[in-house]
């Protein structure tokens, strides 16, 4: 899908002044990077390192973990095209709604796709057997923030042990239980692989840079499809300078989320207007009157206001919406134009 994301402003003419169709950090990127990044601006004259080897050794220490179990990819988006390619053609499961990606890179590498209700993992005491090769399972899930435990999740891998499960992790650090990360268990457990994201919670979303965690093997097999220099030199620089200053380059989370809670709680009693309860910084939204695009042109065009059509999330209707959390006063701003027009 190469149209249908959030972040999409430069498709109007008419200035935005609340964004609230992303799930990027809205506080913008860490306190010294932008400097760092012109110190080092020479670095362009010359290739950036094949595989980002120099930043693939700061994330496995990070994390933990040798150096053979990451690999640095051009976001997470290029780690979800690596894997629907390296394991292509195979029976695979994704729960929804969530990141269409899953799809769209499976579907280019003719994937035979099953679907399954990302509200399973959540409500029923019996887990589904899914006899499949490969899974796609996004935690928290976009784009209804939903969380689930780890608990949980180890219980299906090992249920279904014969399928490598893909966890998207790509907004974990955006809740309040970053230890409900699968990370930990990668040394112990064979059928899974971790994406991470480094665009969203630092802010860097045009840089590109994300990473795929996983055993030895997988990880070789992965590299056997990766394409030479595919994450740029400012990108790995970027990255090297987050994890080197970690955790102070690290966003206010838990003052993020008290925000989100107020977002929630205001946006509930607007009539019409169908909220869900999200653990991260994102909710859902859903409402019957009109349809989210035509709200989301109407928005764009007459307030600056720019929010998230996800009708093309697969299990969602033609009423969905997806709202980020931004400063206290732009959400109060798209209250009140709500209220106007539901």
């Amino acid at each position: 899908m190469h149209y249908g994301h959030g972040d999409d402003a430069y498709q109007y003419q008419s200035p935005i002044v609340a964004n609230f169709s992303g799930n990027v950090y809205y506080g913008g990127t860490p306190k010294g990077l932008k400097e760092h990044l012109f110190e080092q601006w020479e670095i362009i004259h010359n290739y950036p390192e094949v595989l980002g080897e120099t930043l693939q050794q700061k994330l496995a220490a990070h994390h933990g973990l040798s150096p053979a179990q990451a690999l640095v990819t051009n976001g997470a988006v290029e780690a979800i095209y690596l894997i629907a390619q390296t394991y292509a053609k195979q029976q695979t499961a994704i729960f929804t709604p969530t990141f269409a990606e899953y799809e769209d890179a499976c579907r280019v590498f003719q994937h035979r796709l099953a679907f399954f209700d990302h509200h399973r993992l959540r409500s029923e005491q019996n887990l589904p057997s899914l006899n499949v090769n490969l899974c796609f399972l996004c935690n928290p899930n976009n784009p209804n923030g939903k969380l689930v435990s780890k608990t949980r999740i180890l219980e299906l891998l090992s249920l279904n042990p014969e399928t490598l499960f893909v966890v998207d992790e790509a907004f974990i650090d955006f809740t309040p239980q970053p230890q409900e990360s699968l990370v930990m268990h990668i040394r112990e457990v064979s059928n899974l692989i971790v994406l991470r994201s480094m665009t969203k919670i630092f802010a860097i979303p045009g840089l590109r840079l994300g990473y795929a965690l996983s055993s030895k093997p997988i990880i070789e097999k992965l590299l056997t499809r990766k394409q030479p220099w595919s994450v740029n030199s400012l990108a790995l620089c970027a990255g090297e300078y987050l994890i080197d200053n970690y955790p102070d380059s690290l966003p206010d989370i838990p003052a993020l989320l008290r925000e989100t809670r107020k977002f929630y709680q205001n946006l509930k009693p607007i009539e019409g207007l169908t909220v869900q309860e999200s653990a991260t910084h994102f909710m859902l939204c859903d409402f019957k009157k009109r349809s989210a695009s035509r709200l989301k042109a109407d928005l764009a065009n007459h307030h600056g206001i720019l929010i998230r059509d996800a009708s093309n999330f697969r299990g969602c209707n033609a009423g969905h919406f997806r709202l980020s959390t931004l400063r206290e006063e732009q959400n109060e701003r798209l209250i009140s134009c709500l209220k106007q027009r539901l």
